[in-house]
């Protein structure tokens, strides 16, 4: 199907609102806007001013900002930490601070690696100034 400029553009804007605001994947977005891949990659490719790469970018990034304060509510987040039994006891629910525990270690993963630069374990130290800069690793 062949799009306008201005209907490119629209569906551009969509699917990167629905990365940075809502939180979609690409592959979510691109469904939700029945667009496939190959067209929003030729989009991207064919723009020679790089404006369409570098509004996607932003939305990526804005996305795992997004995921950063996700972290925040889900770890201040205590109302199903516990419950009462039959006998009226306040019992700690093992299975709801398990899940989010699994909620914020994923958005942390997947963080590391859509920002490795700012959220990723970097272990290596590297020094400058010399004739050859020197790497240092750091074993865990």
């Amino acid at each position: 199907m062949a799009y306008s400029e201005e209907d490119k553009q629209k569906l551009f804007n969509e699917i990167c609102r629905l990365i940075s605001i809502d939180g979609f994947s690409l592959r979510k977005a691109l469904l939700n806007q029945s667009l496939t891949s190959d067209t929003f990659y030729n989009w991207i490719d064919s723009d020679k001013t790089f404006k369409l790469s570098l509004q996607y970018a932003r939305a990526c990034d804005d996305r795992t900002e997004m995921l950063a304060d996700e972290i925040l509510e889900i770890a201040d987040e205590q109302n199903a930490d516990t419950h009462q039994d039959d006998d009226g006891n306040t019992v700690t629910d093992g299975s709801a601070i398990a899940r989010s525990r699994l909620k914020v270690d994923t958005r942390k993963w997947l963080m590391s690696k859509m920002n490795a630069k700012k959220y990723g374990d970097n272990n290596t130290l590297k020094l400058e100034g010399g004739e050859k800069p020197i790497n240092i690793s750091f074993e865990d």
